[in-house]
C-alpha cells in the first residue's frame, strides 16, 4: 500500500504536468498570433499619420488575431482594406475617396461582443493626382491591336493623338497611319470610326473639333511631299455619327489644323 507522502508527491507531479500542458498550449496560442479572448487587446499606435491613396497603414498592439475577416479598420466612416495581421500588427491599404479622420479598429469577438478602439490621433488624407490605364488591353508580351468592344476587351496599336468631345463625353483617338477610334466614356465602349483608306488617306495624323463641336477635322500627312493633289484635310459630321468623310483641302499633306473661333478660318502647320 502506497504511503500518504508518496501519494501526495505523485498527485503534485501530475498537477504540474497538467498545468504545464495547459500553459504550453496557451503560450503556443500567444506565439501563433491567434486572438485570445481571455487576454486584453492592446492598441499601441498606427503609422503613418498621413498619406494618399494606396498608402500602407499599420496598426500596432497585441492580441489582434490573424483572421482578417474579423478585423475592420476605418478612417472616419471609410473602411480600409485589411491585407493581413500577425497578431501584433495589422496591415491595411488606404482606398480612394478617403477623408481625414480618426482611425478606428473593430475586432469581431467569438461571443458576439466586438473589441473596439479609436485612436486619439487623426490620419490626414492627402489628395493626389494619380495616372492609370483608362482603356487598352495587351497580351502577356505587351502586344495589342485595333480591337473594338468594351473597355475590358478593347485594344490599340499606335495611339498618337486624342481629341475630347464634350457633347457626347467621348474621346477621339488617332491611331497614327491607321484609323480614328472613338472612346465612349459613358458607355465604356470603343469603336472604329474611320480607317486609313477612307477619302484616300495615307497617313492619318491628328483630329480637331470645330468651335461648335459639330464637325471633326481629320489631318493626313500623306507621306509624300511631291504630289499636291492628295487629301490633306477632311471633315466628318456629328449628324452623320462621324462615319462619312468629306475632303475639304488638297495639298501635299499636313500635321494639324486649328479653326479660328470667330471667322472660322483654318490655321494649318
Amino acid at each position: 500500500m502506497m504511503s500518504p507522502t508518496k501519494t501526495n508527491a505523485y498527485f503534485f507531479t501530475f498537477f504540474l504536468l497538467i498545468a504545464g500542458f495547459f500553459y504550453s498550449c496557451k503560450d503556443k496560442d500567444i506565439l501563433s498570433g491567434e486572438h485570445d479572448p481571455g487576454r486584453s487587446t492592446v492598441f499601441s499606435d498606427f503609422s503613418p499619420k498621413e498619406g494618399a491613396i494606396r498608402t500602407r497603414l499599420y496598426v500596432n498592439g497585441e492580441n489582434f488575431g490573424t483572421d482578417v475577416s474579423k478585423i475592420h479598420v476605418y478612417i472616419g466612416d471609410r473602411e480600409l482594406k485589411v491585407i493581413g495581421s500577425n497578431g501584433k500588427q495589422i496591415y491595411c491599404w488606404v482606398p480612394g475617396q478617403t477623408n481625414t479622420g480618426q482611425v478606428k479598429v473593430v475586432i469581431d469577438g467569438s461571443s458576439g461582443n466586438p473589441v473596439e478602439h479609436t485612436f486619439a490621433d487623426q490620419f490626414t488624407y492627402i489628395k493626389s493626382t494619380n495616372v492609370g490605364t483608362l482603356v487598352g488591353k495587351v497580351d502577356e508580351n505587351n502586344n495589342s491591336g485595333i480591337i473594338d468592344g468594351p473597355f475590358e476587351e478593347a485594344g490599340f496599336t499606335y495611339s498618337g493623338y486624342i481629341t475630347y468631345e464634350p457633347g457626347s463625353n467621348s474621346v477621339f483617338v488617332t491611331e497614327i497611319d491607321r484609323a480614328v477610334r472613338r472612346i465612349d466614356l459613358e458607355g465604356r465602349m470603343v469603336s472604329t470610326l474611320i480607317t486609313n483608306g477612307q477619302a484616300s488617306f495615307n497617313k492619318l495624323q491628328t483630329t480637331t473639333l470645330s468651335t461648335d463641336t459639330d464637325t471633326l477635322y481629320l489631318v493626313d500627312d500623306n507621306g509624300n511631299r511631291s504630289t499636291p493633289n492628295k487629301v490633306a484635310i477632311a471633315y466628318s459630321l456629328r449628324s452623320e455619327n462621324y462615319r462619312r468623310v468629306h475632303p475639304i483641302i488638297y495639298d501635299v499633306g499636313a500635321f494639324g489644323v486649328a479653326q479660328h473661333p470667330v471667322h472660322r478660318g483654318f490655321f494649318i502647320p
